[in-house]
């Protein structure tokens, strides 16, 4: 199973973003990001939705399990 995190760090990966690029286009802090994808915080839902319309893709596809 696939965390969050990674998912997350997956998808801007394979996007050519680096961290300070998503933080930019999300309106999420780098910090954040950087929180998320190591799994040292809970995202609110509004971060998630800003984070996948940063990455182009649905928020169900950060979460699936």
């Amino acid at each position: 199973m696939t965390t969050l995190g990674a998912r997350i760090r997956s998808l801007r990966e394979s996007r050519g973003f680096s961290r300070p690029a998503l933080a930019q286009m999300s309106g999420v802090s780098e910090r954040a990001i950087q929180n998320l994808e190591l799994g040292q915080a809970d995202p609110r839902v509004g971060t998630l939705e800003k984070i996948a319309v940063a990455l182009g893709v649905k928020v169900e596809e950060l979460v699936k399990k």
